[in-house]
């Protein structure tokens, strides 16, 4: 399965700009850099733990942002959709 980085990106700038943030400002909240954040909202990779952030800073659910459903018609069955959907749940429990 193929992560799709620009799509992950498109989703990130997408709820950024619903709640009517700039990318400097959704950067510091993170703690990252403006530049840095622009190249995630373009489509380069991030650590895992800058994507936790994010979608804990835009009040989305990680699934949603990595919903592979919407992104592409994947063969993976629903056993499969289950079961990393059952993973997201499991780290985003994790965090504080």
């Amino acid at each position: 399965m193929a992560i799709r980085f620009a799509l992950i990106g498109k989703r990130i700038s997408h709820h950024r700009k619903r709640l009517k943030m700039t990318q400097l400002e959704l950067a510091t909240e993170i703690g990252i850099g403006e530049r840095t954040m622009g190249k995630i909202e373009g489509g380069y990779d991030m650590r895992l733990s800058v994507l936790l952030a994010i979608a804990d800073v835009l009040n989305v659910p990680l699934a949603e942002l990595l919903d592979y459903e919407q992104t592409a018609p994947l063969s993976l069955s629903a056993q499969e959709r289950q079961k990393i959907m059952y993973h997201l749940k499991a780290i985003t429990d994790l965090l504080p």
